[in-house]
């Protein structure tokens, strides 16, 4: 057969045909086919109307990359960086440093993207509906509670007397924002699961976490820490060695030591050594754990139903506190039976019958 890039001829048995490998001349990676014709010989241009010809076409390819460069331009460039191991990790680095978390989809091989687009589909086959959709309702009541609350938790005796209550406030408004983030992303709805695509959700809600995780590091350090997101975006890398499937790059990140760091090429994408040498097996043992869920929905329905019981009784004391009296009345109640639970009850150990 003839590579469909660079057109060279590659020789194989017909024992190999299906097998993925690296074209011999330009290292394509493509799959080994039977009966492929060689390519068509090249005309060359004569006479006024093939050189016509020859220019108009020319100039619609000309039209054609111009056009490309506009609409795709971005993905273009970040999809030829992600071919070479030291633009791969430096794409992501920079990416995540400006709040891209798509990145982190598009360094990924498309083996590893279905893998995990199935597994997602999985689990929301395996969850009964009920219980997600109890669980999202409970967690946006909490968020209520923490938005219109406010004012009683800061003024409330475990927050009041904080010496960095401002820096406490600043990053709790953060944390807020994030908690709304991903309560009013696709994972809201768990019928959104089943045709979920985690590369959409990164492009999207995935960067807009990452903006507020960011946003939360800085409220809590204060500036007196440099942002590790931001940090990213000075990494280098350097190829050590490299071979055909395999490269060993030197990362330098801020003051750091210089670290290396081993990375495989599959399909076109250079992953970390360590991810490849897990993946496969990661993916098959948390398929296993989702069968074994969905064996056992009817079992997990009935105790989480316990628990979110236990949470709303709880979570309705706070919402119906019109004072901070009732408030902090509440948040004892709440503390005391966190303590039961952990065998310290009130009274220094679990209530006797």
């Amino acid at each position: 057969m003839y590579c469909p890039s660079c057109e060279g001829e590659i020789e194989f048995s017909a024992d190999d045909v299906g097998q993925v490998v690296a074209c011999p001349h330009c290292e394509l990676d493509i799959a080994l086919a039977p009966d492929t014709p060689s390519p068509a010989p090249r005309r060359r241009a004569s006479g006024g109307k093939s050189k016509v010809g020859l220019l108009a076409a020319v100039l619609v390819v000309v039209a054609g990359l111009v056009t490309a460069g506009v609409i795709y331009g971005p993905n273009l460039l970040k999809g030829w960086r992600m071919s070479t191991p030291d633009g791969a990790i430096l794409a992501v680095a920079e990416g995540l440093a400006n709040n891209d978390a798509g990145v982190l989809w598009d360094a990924m091989p498309v083996a590893y993207q279905e893998g995990v687009n199935d597994l997602v589909h999985q689990y929301a086959n395996a969850v009964d509906p009920k219980v997600w959709d109890r669980s999202v309702a409970l967690n946006s009541r909490l968020l209520g509670v923490l938005e219109s609350k406010k004012e009683f938790i800061f003024n409330g005796p475990m927050v009041a007397n904080l010496p960095n209550k401002e820096e406490v406030m600043k990053s709790y408004d953060s944390a807020i924002d994030l908690m709304t983030v991903l309560l009013k992303s696709d994972l809201s709805k768990l019928e959104n699961l089943k045709t979920f695509d985690m590369g959409d959700y990164l492009d999207t809600t995935g960067s807009k976490v990452l903006k507020e995780v960011s946003a939360l590091f800085d409220a809590v350090s204060n500036g007196s820490t440099p942002n590790p997101w931001q940090e990213l975006g000075k990494m280098t890398a350097e190829i050590v060695k490299k071979d055909k499937r395999t490269a060993t790059l030197e990362i330098g990140i801020a003051n750091l030591p210089p670290m290396s760091f081993d990375v495989v090429k599959i399909d076109a994408r250079w992953v970390p050594a360590r991810m490849s040498d897990v993946w496969f097996d990661g993916i098959m043992m948390a398929e296993q754990s989702v069968a074994q869920m969905k064996e056992q929905s009817g079992a997990v329905a009935a105790q989480m139903n316990m628990v979110f019981g236990m949470a709303e009784g709880m979570l309705a004391q706070f919402e119906n506190a019109k004072s901070q009296k009732e408030f902090d009345a509440a948040l004892q109640g709440v503390m005391a039976l966190a303590g039961g639970f952990g065998g310290k009850g009130m009274g220094g150990g679990f209530p006797k019958k």
